[in-house]
């Protein structure tokens, strides 16, 4: 893990580094703590390391607290001396000198940290590293998080692995049934509050024998406040329901809920979620994008802003526990890889320049391996139902492009054969086709979906929509002899 700004080292240099960068509070000045205690008055661990302390804070600074006074001493090279005594040592003591910023530059400060920071997780992760800080509810265990997790990894030889523990609210007495919830999160430690632009990454994989406690559901990502004074809920979230994995907005902007990944593709596999934020209160400024496992799959323009600070949040939240009897017996775990976040500014522009909605930013270098004319056959699987033939015809891959041709010999049961003119797609060097096409599955009874097509050319290639819950179509190509 790295920090990218000559700000930040500046100010690791003169001590003003708060939460954010101290392993430890114990090698804070009073002064310090008193800052951050006026810059976060909600924050509980601030009001317990000042009464800790025994001192009072006015304005961000300590206050001195009248109490009997030790004798005083100085260090010298032959041990401690009293004051009072003669002594010909070379006294050792250092003198610090507290250097004091106005409470309107101490705010001008936090914010242009907050703004410019970017971290990349390694193969190394510390439980409390410099940038994340773990947090857990009263019934999960702090072995319940495993920061460098051997069993299952995306990149390098370790993981972060979360588990949440069966939890019987019928009989114990954790505050977690009073709250309906359990957590284990890592957390930003320095909360956004300026207005930029974002983008997060990070690998996910949910084990194969994972079962969704029904009644409740789990969130594995947020993006919103920890905590404090704010009353809107987190403006992004990342959760499962017993239909599949949801994106979801808050109602502060429009309440929206999408499914974009099936139940039945959830587990088992690494997703990989790219999510870019221009963090604003002004409706026109504000936006959303993700891109999941290479397809551009979500879009919202407006406001993304609406208390005065935002952390980025991964790991696990089991809510509304009391309403399923499967949390008193099983356990959630999830594992989290390749976690990044980074500024898009002038030097490092949007990832999503150039992309098309509904279809893959994969980029594809241009081959031959697989040109030629193939014919096909499109079924659709309906959830819970087999397979329904409903069209076939022919198509050409020129330099790994797909070209759909002949559409006179070509069927299509469920709408014109004019949607074979939306089929599109590239064929990688592996074999792998990435592409996309719309279809009516219902012959004019519903409406049209964008199917994002990913499969081998040798076998089915699947298509999925964010638009169709209950069904799936693919491709079954044979290269035409």
């Amino acid at each position: 893990m790295k920090f990218k700004r000559i700000l930040l080292t500046l100010l690791l240099a003169i001590g003003l580094i708060g939460p954010g960068f101290a392993g430890a509070y114990d090698d804070w000045t009073d002064d310090v703590v008193c800052m951050w205690l006026d810059m976060r008055p909600t924050s509980a661990a601030y009001k317990a390391e000042v009464q800790k302390r025994g001192i009072g804070c006015e304005g961000g600074k300590a206050v001195l607290v009248v109490a009997a006074a030790p004798a005083k001493t100085t260090a010298s090279a032959k041990g401690t001396t009293p004051v009072n005594k003669t002594s010909l040592t070379i006294s050792l003591e250092i003198k610090f000198y507290p250097v004091e910023f106005t409470a309107e530059v101490r705010k001008k400060l936090y914010e242009s940290i907050s703004g410019k920071l970017e971290y990349s997780s390694g193969d190394d992760v510390d439980t409390d590293n410099s940038y994340f800080r773990l947090g857990k509810s009263e019934s999960t265990r702090q072995v319940d998080y495993v920061a460098n997790s051997k069993e299952i990894f995306l990149a390098g030889s370790s993981s972060e692995k979360f588990s949440i523990q069966p939890l019987n609210c019928d009989l114990a007495k954790s505050i977690d049934c009073l709250h309906n919830r359990q957590e284990l999160l890592m957390i930003e430690k320095i909360p956004l509050k300026t207005q930029v632009t974002k983008l997060y990454e990070w690998s996910m994989y949910i084990p194969e024998d994972h079962q969704f406690p029904r009644g409740a559901h789990i969130k594995y990502n947020i993006l919103g406040m920890d905590g404090g004074d704010c009353e809107e809920p987190s403006p992004i979230s990342f959760m499962e329901f017993d239909n599949g994995f949801r994106f979801g907005l808050s109602d502060s902007f429009h309440r929206d809920e999408v499914v974009i990944i099936k139940s039945n593709e959830l587990t088992g596999k690494w997703h990989n979620f790219k999510l870019e934020v221009s963090w604003s209160r002004l409706p026109e400024n504000g936006y959303i994008k993700l891109i999941l496992n290479d397809v551009f799959v979500y879009e919202y323009k407006g406001k993304t802003m609406t208390c005065s600070e935002v952390s980025f949040m991964y790991g696990l939240i089991r809510a509304h526990i009391k309403k399923s009897n499967l949390v008193k017996s099983i356990s959630n775990s999830v594992y989290f890889d390749n976690v990044k976040i980074s500024n898009i500014d002038g030097s490092n522009p949007s990832i999503f320049l150039g992309a098309t909605l509904g279809k893959s930013t994969k980029k594809i270098k241009a081959n031959n391996i697989y040109d030629g004319q193939y014919t096909f056959r499109l079924y659709v699987r309906f959830e819970g139902e087999g397979n329904s033939k409903i069209g076939s015809g022919l198509f050409e891959i020129k330099n790994g492009n797909i070209i759909f041709i002949n559409k006179k010999q070509s069927q299509l049961k469920t709408g014109s054969r004019d949607f074979y003119d939306t089929l599109e797609g590239q064929i990688d060097e592996d074999g792998q086709f990435y592409g996309s096409i719309e279809l009516d599955i219902l012959g004019g009874k519903d409406r049209s979906e964008v199917y994002t097509l990913k499969g081998p050319i040798n076998g089915k290639i699947w298509g999925d929509s964010p638009d169709e819950c209950c069904a799936r179509v693919y491709f079954l190509p044979r290269l035409k002899k």
